[in-house]
């Protein structure tokens, strides 16, 4: 096992550097074989778990948003994140899908038109 105080973060094009204050222990191989204890839950903070699950969903744009390119300069797109809200209080998943659908077929044509 081998410690460190340091976790490299790569998305994409990007790479972060994240230092904790405590340092901790890793290894490389792969612990799906051996035995391992149940987690025990935990309550979160719902502000925290939003924070957290951002900060994952940032991580993943940046790993990704970078694949797509322009046709014409052959130069790849910079990942634009953007949060969708409902004006309406929508409560059914159908309906809130339909919706979405909806407005990403409109922005589809919009975009490919111009």
């Amino acid at each position: 096992m081998k410690i460190t105080k340091f976790k490299l973060i790569f998305t994409g094009s990007k790479i972060t550097i994240q230092e904790f204050e405590r340092p901790f222990g890793y290894d490389f191989e792969s612990k799906a074989n051996k035995n391992s204890r149940p987690r025990t839950e935990k309550l979160l903070d719902p502000e925290e778990c939003a924070r957290k699950a951002r900060n994952r969903l940032k991580k993943l744009i940046w790993s990704n948003g970078w694949q797509i390119t322009n046709p014409q300069t052959n130069k790849p797109y910079k990942p634009i994140f953007i949060t969708l809200t409902f004006a309406d209080n929508i409560q059914d998943l159908k309906t809130a899908n339909l919706i979405l659908k909806n407005f990403i077929k409109r922005l589809n044509h919009y975009v490919s038109k111009n």
